[in-house]
């Protein structure tokens, strides 16, 4: 029986500053994808993208076990959405699913902190 892989947001997500970052590199791992593979979609959607792209999507490298100069990816929570919703496979699938229902659920809770918990009826004055 295959048990489901659980995406662990904190395995891949960082911070930097106030912005929620990853990198291509970590999202591979994750979605069990080729690093190049996921490079070579980055780059193609970044094309799509234009100066939204160039925001959300920073090009740096960093030095394997081999000691190549490798290039990677750091994007931001809007860019590692918006290349997730271009990956195809069960973990993109389940990543999706579980982005909306995070997404629903924080809806509620703001819904529910916006929302009084008792009427009160106004008092006049006297």
């Amino acid at each position: 029986m295959n048990q489901a892989h659980v995406l662990n947001f904190q395995d891949f997500i960082g911070i930097d500053g106030e912005q929620l970052t990853t990198d291509s590199l970590k999202v591979a791992q994750v979605h069990r994808k080729r690093h190049a593979d996921v490079l070579r979609l980055i780059r193609l959607r970044m094309t799509d993208a234009g100066e939204w792209g160039q925001r959300n999507f920073a090009l740096s490298s960093y030095v394997s076990e081999q000691g190549k100069d490798v290039p990677v990816f750091t994007m931001t929570r809007d860019g590692y959405t918006f290349l997730v919703g271009k990956l195809t496979g069960k973990l993109a699938t389940q990543h999706q699913i579980a982005y909306i229902e995070a997404f629903n659920a924080m809806a509620a809770f703001i819904k529910n902190q916006r929302e009084p918990s008792t009427r009160c009826s106004p008092t006049t004055a006297m």
